[in-house]
Parts: C-alpha cells; structure tokens; sequence
C-alpha cells in the first residue's frame, strides 16, 4: 500500500546550524557569517526533500527563530522583553516556547512569512509551502 504523504512543518536543524545560531547569540560571530550557514541549511533540506521525490518543498523552518515569535523577532530587542513571567508554552516532550511582553508600543510586525517563502524559492522550482 502506497500512502501518499507530504513533509509538513519543522525539519530539526543541523548542527553546524544550532552551533552557529548560538554563537551569534553570543557575540562570536556576525549576522553574515550567521546567514550564510542559514541559506546553507534551506537548499541543504530542499535538495534532501526533492530527492524524496516531494513534490511541494518546504524550507523545514531552518531559519525561524522560532514559529511562536519570528513575525516579532527583529523587534525583540526595542519592543519586547522576555522574562520569566511572560506566558510560555510547554510542549510534551517538556521544550518550552516563551512569548514577550509588549514594552513599547505600537504592536507590529517586523517579519511576514513571504520573506521565508521567498527565500526558500531561490532553491528550488517547486511549489513550497
């Protein structure tokens, strides 16, 4: 019995990747060098799925900071604060996900979607999700 199925959602990151997400967190590297790595990872997991024979792409949310905050991620140092009292959610395999608490206001977007679809476009003809 053939299933058809598609990959949805999150592809768990490299770790060349999580290495250097954490790095540049740290100061140790730049956004470029950080970039880099980042569009390494997108056609790395598109290539990967179309040799599955997939036949819609995704870019697995190799570069999402996170799907709960990256509309809001590039505003996170100016309009949100996390602490230890913002809502947080945990997940069953017990990884929790924290939203920010508004300290500046208007609330806005920094980030939409198109931006990773659009990227995710550069490396492949497919249709992405």
């Amino acid at each position: 019995i053939i299933i058809p199925s598609e990959q949805i959602g999150s592809i768990p990151r490299q770790d060349e990747l999580i290495a250097a997400q954490q790095s540049y967190r740290y100061g140790m590297i730049s956004r470029n060098q950080l970039n880099i790595l980042r569009e390494k990872a997108i056609h790395t997991t598109i290539q990967q799925l179309e040799a599955t024979g997939s036949k819609i792409i995704t870019d697995g949310e190799q570069i999402k900071p996170s799907f709960l905050t990256y509309p809001i991620y590039a505003l996170a140092d100016e309009y949100y604060t996390f602490s230890s009292n913002c809502f947080a959610l945990t997940f069953s395999d017990g990884h929790q996900r924290s939203l920010p608490r508004l300290v500046k206001s208007p609330f806005r977007y920094a980030t939409y979607a198109h931006t990773y679809v659009d990227e995710a476009k550069k490396h492949t003809n497919l249709p992405i999700k």
